[in-house]
């Protein structure tokens, strides 16, 4: 019997060290070292888009790290479908370029994504009040509408 019981323990830690979990975490992507400085003033949409293609291309849970600091970021698109499941680990501040011209539609746009976690109590900062006068839309109804800050096109969060 305590063979027997052996066998079974073995089989679990070896179950469990080889990483057959689903969930198994592969990484940790911080943007800043994929380039974004976190001083509120340098474009680090490219950084954020080189970390998201690092992490969607992984099977198991990836965390894109935002740490604390403010990054400045024009539109962009976060799109699946990624091999894993993603977690965006938000510390930091998200600051919207003030250049509206920039835009066709929105600023952050999350496309196609299964299992999608945003966490860390940062904050989106679409910078709204630089906008607001911009907004002819009251007054005409020929307009070009103000982008959107946030969107989940075909997406699911956990």
């Amino acid at each position: 019997m305590d063979l027997e019981l052996s066998i079974i323990v073995i089989s679990l830690l070896f179950f469990i060290l080889s990483g057959a979990g689903a969930d198994m975490d592969v990484g940790v992507y911080n943007v800043k070292e994929y380039g974004a400085p976190g001083d509120g003033q340098t474009d680090s949409t490219k950084a954020f888009e080189a970390a998201w293609c690092a992490a969607c291309a992984v099977e198991g849970t990836a965390t894109i790290v935002i740490p604390e600091g403010a990054y400045l970021l024009g539109p962009i698109i976060f799109k699946g479908p990624c091999k894993g499941k993603m977690v965006m680990q938000l510390k930091g501040q998200l600051l919207a370029s003030t250049h509206l011209e920039a835009y066709t539609q929105n600023w952050i746009d999350f496309q196609y994504i299964n299992g999608l976690v945003i966490s860390g109590g940062g904050i989106f900062n679409g910078q709204g009040a630089s906008a607001w006068p911009h907004n002819q839309c009251p007054k005409t109804r020929i307009c070009k509408l103000l982008p959107v800050v946030f969107i989940l096109a075909l997406s699911s969060l956990l």
